[in-house]
């Protein structure tokens, strides 16, 4: 807010230039979502198969007899979209294959009539699902289950459900499943389908090959017709021998001429941690500072530039979070009764990797230290909400997972709202995060 009031511009190859609608865009002290219809550039001549250059500038474009204002502006996620569909999830049930309770070494088929998951199989000794079965096999080690205890096997059968959910005209369906294969000599096709209420009538089919000795992310696209209105989805996998099945999902999108998603604004500042800079990347570089963000003493945080234990998901950097340390930062004022979303990219250095994530009202923003300081010693807000976000994912990945909290009616609009991170991981250990977003919905 500290900023010149300066006219905000986006300039493409040189010859189109599309201004911020708010001409007080550079003062917004939050980070705030900016979509430029690519219309707006082909209309003033620009060929957007053609284009070499992209400039974001302030005040008027090409006008250099006038000084510019001073300030700070921070950009991010800069993008193109072909369009802008709205993403929605459609839930499989028993997604990651561990419904079925199995003990260490077990196994199950899928077509037995006392396997309790939600797949149906073909074959009723075909597919089936296992618990480190092959654990000590003399051909190698089988792959680890990336999620939960479970994976399934395709056994040369089909696996299949029959949803709830129905297909609606015109929206695209993406089914996505992870597929693997332990070891090298076998055959590691696969193939993935939609398909009618009846799970012999395909749809659609996408085939490959898995790879050998790690998981692979495979997926299909299909575009429900007019046919296909109020039809249960059904959704099928085949599998060689041994290839491995992991975490299935499913999601859908409308056009965008039929759904325009809402624009959030996030609230948080700095929220990839890419400031202080730390350069290209790749060098080993770090600090024990983030830019923006309090951290409760030093030396408890790590700001690392994506080379060391986990690859930063989101831009250069990631912050290394010991256990015990936190870090916190003023998001706004309190808005009673409402929920807020929060989510964020957690590596998971160990088994024990967690964070706590909380809602703090009130204090004094004005007591707020310069980089390290604990909440409720230094401005004296108090804890309005919290709840833990556990990873999932094996060890030495992150995965962006968020939560739901609500600000309750005990502080009002005139109060701040804070929100507080912790790493609760195991003594000696730490957790990695990235990308923190808090938005109203």
């Amino acid at each position: 807010a500290a900023n010149t009031a300066e006219r905000l511009y986006v300039a493409v190859a040189d010859t189109a230039v599309v201004y911020h609608e708010d001409l007080n865009a550079a003062q917004l002290a939050r980070w705030t979502e900016w979509v430029i219809p690519l219309e707006k550039l082909a209309d003033q001549g620009v060929s957007l198969t053609d284009v070499d250059s992209i400039a974001i500038g302030l005040g008027t474009r090409g006008n250099v007899t006038i000084p510019g204002g001073a300030g700070k502006m921070y950009f991010d996620e800069i993008q193109l979209h072909q369009d802008r569909s709205a993403i929605v999830p459609i839930t499989v049930p028993d997604a990651g294959f561990d419904d079925h309770v199995l003990s260490v070494g077990g196994d199950i088929y899928i077509g037995d009539a006392s396997y309790t998951g939600a797949w149906q199989s073909h074959a009723s000794e075909g597919a089936w699902v296992d618990y480190n079965y092959y654990i000590d096999d003399d051909a190698g080690p089988d792959l680890p289950a990336r999620s939960g205890n479970n994976k399934a096997y395709g056994y040369e059968d089909y696996i299949y459900q029959i949803l709830d959910e129905t297909f609606i005209e015109g929206e695209t369906y993406t089914l996505s499943v992870w597929a693997g294969q332990a070891w090298s000599g076998y055959d590691n096709s696969w193939s993935l389908y939609f398909t009618g209420e009846d799970y012999t009538n395909n749809l659609i089919e996408a085939s490959g090959d898995a790879p050998v000795g790690s998981w692979e992310q495979v997926s299909l696209v299909y575009t429900a017709t007019a046919a296909d209105t109020g039809k249960k989805i059904g959704i099928k996998m085949y599998g060689a021998q041994y290839i491995s099945f992991e975490d299935v999902t499913l999601f859908h999108s409308a056009p965008a001429d039929i759904l325009q998603p809402a624009l959030v604004d996030n609230l948080t500042v700095n929220p990839s941690f890419e400031f202080p800079d730390l350069g290209p990347g790749g060098t080993g570089q770090w600090a024990d500072n983030v830019d923006d963000w309090i951290i409760n003493a030093q030396g408890n945080c790590y700001l690392e530039d994506g080379t060391w234990e986990i690859v930063a998901p989101d831009g250069v950097a990631s912050l290394k979070m010991w256990s015990g340390a936190a870090i916190w930062q003023q998001i706004g004022n309190v808005s009673p009764n409402t929920d807020y979303e929060i989510s964020m990219f957690i590596g998971r250095v160990d088994d024990t990797s967690a964070v706590q994530v909380e809602l703090w009202a009130g204090g004094d923003p004005s007591a707020l230290p310069t980089s390290y300081g604990i909440i409720g010693d230094t401005v004296g807000a108090t804890l309005i909400g919290g709840a833990s976000l556990t990873p999932t994912i094996e060890v030495g990945q992150s995965e962006l997972i968020g939560l739901s909290l609500n600000t309750g009616a005990d502080f009002g609009s005139e109060d701040a709202l804070w929100i507080r991170i912790e790493s609760i991981s195991g003594d000696g250990t730490a957790t990695y995060v990235d990308n923190v977003m808090v938005a109203i919905p």
